[in-house]
């Protein structure tokens, strides 16, 4: 009797530890049909795919004497790894993704020019390490220091504008940008008030 009692509790452990274990590791449904289309679109081709939240990319870049610091963050995306002429690629799809770039940095004056990129949607490439978006907000600020900035206050740009597109490249050992149908502003007076 007592062996009895003992295996069914036992069997109910399990039973319920693999239902919690279940529960905890299945995808949400709210997260699965916020990205249904791009999951779909990859159905062909994908293998496997992650939903990734708080995703945080850090580039250090050697410029010449200086380490330029950049950073792509997004409160979510899905990862997809597919196989490619026997080799897998992995894309990572960013949903409200924000990039900060440092493109110049004076240890002499300590000032740094940092390129801030706002984008609804992006799509980042592992095997070539570049980035594309459309309808981008972009900005460039001039600011005290030489330590990357996070988050900045967009009133204090001396340049913002809006890109149809924009590809990104962190491949070499300068970034290389490019903007299609760039229109922007310039605030010459924010230049001189940041320092």
């Amino acid at each position: 009797m007592f062996k009895r009692a003992i295996s069914l509790a036992f069997l109910f452990l399990v039973l319920l530890s693999g239902l919690v274990f279940f529960w905890v590791l299945k995808p949400k449904k709210c997260l699965l049909k916020r990205f249904e289309p791009s999951l779909s679109r990859n159905k062909v081709k994908s293998s496997s795919y992650q939903i990734r939240l708080e995703v945080q990319k850090d580039f250090w870049i050697a410029n010449h004497l200086d380490r330029l610091h950049h950073r792509l963050t997004s409160p979510r995306s899905v990862l997809t790894a597919y196989l490619h002429q026997n080799h897998f690629e992995l894309i990572e799809e960013l949903e409200e993704m924000k990039c900060y770039l440092q493109e110049e940095v004076s240890e002499k004056e300590q000032t740094q020019q940092i390129r801030f990129i706002k984008s609804h949607f992006g799509t980042y490439d592992y095997s070539n390490q570049s980035f594309e978006a459309n309808q981008v907000h972009l900005a460039l600020f001039r600011l005290p220091g030489n330590q990357l900035k996070t988050p900045l206050d967009l009133k204090s740009a001396f340049l913002k504008g809006i890109a149809y597109k924009i590809f990104l490249s962190f491949s070499s050992h300068k970034p290389y940008f490019h903007a299609e149908k760039f229109q922007a502003h310039i605030y010459p007076e924010n230049d001189k008030k940041n320092l």
